[in-house]
């Protein structure tokens, strides 16, 4: 139930307006001063205002600016006489959602409340969906590898220096890269990605360097490439462990430099260029085999942030479960579902070769084909797939103590995690008393989380 708040001195006028409004199923609130109405949005639960011009001590026309900046998301609709109709239109186009002139229709009334909360809950979905899109290029979790990839990121993304990612396909390697753009001071400047092992290494050179026309056979057009096309950027160099010794050279050249040579050009452009680079090939090891160039490995590895395979870091799985889901349910304007706590105890036994990458494709598919809205343990290991059980993880070595603790631990986050971190919500999803859970959780070493 939406609950409305009347801003008005007149309290024959506001018990009138209170009948109408709560015969059409809406709880309403009463004030006769502005400051009444500020204190009474203080709570929380107000969903939309309406705001009579006059009032006693603050008019409402000065009040409005102030509704607005405070509470944007709350609409406000303005009830005015005849007499100052005017400025009541001058105010609807500086943010209020409408106006009525009094005395007005009932119809006109609730078609008008009816439209403005349509439009705030779009307003707010919309914000919702920007902010999830947002964080689709931040480090979800909280476990010591994942921290540590942040403070990397925090100390290295200002500094124009080359930053060698390392770790398994679908760890989040551009993940990484974005985030040092996004927080480096070319921000604002291109950020242009590159998979090196997705060219055929006879266009390779032309991809990142350009070619003018006639080059080659086929060149019926000059092509910038990409170091180019992130002039004063960032130019993201994945799979760099594919590139042949030939392009290895002239992209040494190149960043020593500061000189781009494009393919049937004699004439070298200087290129103002930040490149990161990533691979889930063991560079040393191909140095150590003639496979990859010494000199340009120590170019590229000024720095280097690994990021650990997703079985490393089991912890957070129920907080990038949560994420994705949440994210789908934006993007697909659907229902986000709800794992029961034994299902996503299960998801953090998984060994998920994939890693992160895998799990995001697992949710969208579970989003788009499950029919109901809660997920239990038998929905996910269908989803999931025969092979799943000759990839489950959960079976670590140690005492039949430690394994008892690493279950409880993880369905206890599992539990936590649905619940929306609410502790005394999770005890009751779990079927404990609050204080039962609290002991629990200090006895397992999780009194911190």
């Amino acid at each position: 139930m939406h609950t409305v708040l009347i801003i008005d001195d007149e309290q024959d006028f506001c018990r009138s307006v209170e009948r109408m409004l709560s015969k059409a199923g809406y709880a309403v609130q009463s004030v006769y001063t502005a400051t009444e109405g500020l204190r009474g949005l203080q709570s929380g639960d107000i969903r939309l205002v309406l705001l009579d011009h006059m009032l006693p001590d603050i008019n409402g026309m000065d009040l409005l600016p102030r509704l607005l900046a405070d509470y944007p998301q709350i609409p406000v609709i303005l009830m005015t006489s005849a007499a100052s109709l005017g400025q009541a239109v001058e105010a609807a186009k500086t943010g209020a959602y409408d106006y009525l002139e009094k005395p007005f229709e009932r119809n006109r009334l609730l078609l008008s409340i009816r439209n403005a909360l349509v439009y705030a809950d779009t307003r707010r979905e919309r914000d919702r969906y920007r902010e999830a899109c947002a964080d689709q290029f931040e480090m979800v979790g909280r476990s010591d590898g994942i921290c540590r990839v942040r403070t990397l990121i925090e100390k290295v993304a200002g500094r124009d220096i080359s930053v060698l990612i390392t770790g398994e396909s679908g760890t989040g390697k551009e993940l990484v890269a974005r985030a040092l753009h996004n927080q480096s001071n070319r921000s604002e400047k291109p950020f242009v990605r590159l998979n090196c092992a997705a060219i055929p290494e006879n266009l390779l050179e032309s991809e990142m360097f350009g070619h003018e026309k006639g080059a080659f056979t086929g060149a019926h057009t000059s092509r910038p490439g990409r170091f180019f096309t992130a002039h004063e950027g960032t130019l993201f160099l994945d799979e760099i462990g594919e590139m042949s010794p030939g392009i290895q050279a002239k992209l040494l050249r190149t960043l020593e430099s500061g000189e781009i040579q494009r393919v049937g050009s004699e004439k070298p452009v200087t290129c103002d260029v930040r490149v990161l680079t990533a691979t889930n090939k063991d560079l040393r090891d191909r140095v150590s085999k003639n496979l990859f160039r010494e000199d340009l490995y120590y170019r590229l590895n000024v720095v280097k942030i690994h990021l650990p395979p997703l079985r490393e870091r089991k912890e957070d799985i129920p907080l990038l479960l949560e994420f994705f889901i949440t994210r789908t349910a934006m993007k697909e304007g659907i229902i986000p579902l709800r794992l029961a706590p034994s299902a996503v105890h299960y998801l953090c036994g998984y060994a998920w070769p994939g890693n992160v990458r895998e799990m995001e494709h697992f949710v969208s598919r579970m989003m788009v084909l499950h029919s109901g809205s809660y997920v239990d343990l038998q929905h996910v290991r269908e989803f999931l797939g025969e092979e799943a059980a000759f990839r489950y993880d959960n079976q670590e070595s140690g005492t039949l103590r430690t394994a008892r603790d690493d279950f409880e631990r993880n369905y206890i986050r599992a539990a936590l995690a649905q619940a929306g971190g609410n502790v005394t919500r999770a005890a009751e999803n779990l079927g404990i008393d609050r204080r039962n859970l609290y002991r629990k959780m200090e006895g397992l070493g999780m009194d911190g989380e």
